[in-house]
């Protein structure tokens, strides 16, 4: 009989399938752009037919409010609030306020969404507007930090 094939070229397809499948994974589980200049984190907590809301970001930042109403449309709640957010102010340096919709988007920048209302109109078209609006806010300002109400309402 003849000697069997050499088993290198599998071998090193194998190691080569097994780089690229660690490669696949490091790029899944690393961020996928530089973090928000401005981060912000929010608490949601029901009240009535709205939300509790109790944030916070950089005192520096400039915040949007944009809630989504029953019917579904988006209305703008505070727009480029800079240091008139102060009226919110906990004492702690977080903020709270209470909306009385059942969505609402806390959007924190260092210069403010100028171009909200067009991405407001684009994501009015969508199912669900309020992530609509988020993820389009994410995708053309990166640098801005998001917080959003659950979907429990």
């Amino acid at each position: 009989l003849p000697p069997p094939p050499r088993a290198t070229l599998w071998w090193m397809g194998a190691l080569m399938g097994a780089a690229l499948a660690l490669l696949g994974v490091v790029w899944m589980v690393l961020p996928n752009g530089p973090p928000p200049q401005t981060p912000v984190v929010g608490e949601f907590q029901p009240w009535g037919d709205g939300w509790s809301v109790r944030f916070d970001t950089a005192d520096r930042a400039i915040v949007d409010i944009i809630v989504k109403e029953h019917g579904g449309r988006l209305v703008v709640q505070g727009h480029m609030v800079g240091v008139q957010k102060g009226q919110w102010s906990t004492g702690d340096g977080a903020y709270s306020l209470r909306i009385a919709h059942p969505g609402a988007l806390i959007v924190s920048s260092l210069g403010g969404i100028e171009d909200l209302g067009e991405l407001m109109a684009a994501a009015q078209r969508d199912l669900d507007p309020l992530d609509s609006l988020a993820s389009r806010i994410q995708a053309i300002h990166p640098d801005a930090g998001l917080a959003i109400s659950p979907n429990a309402l």
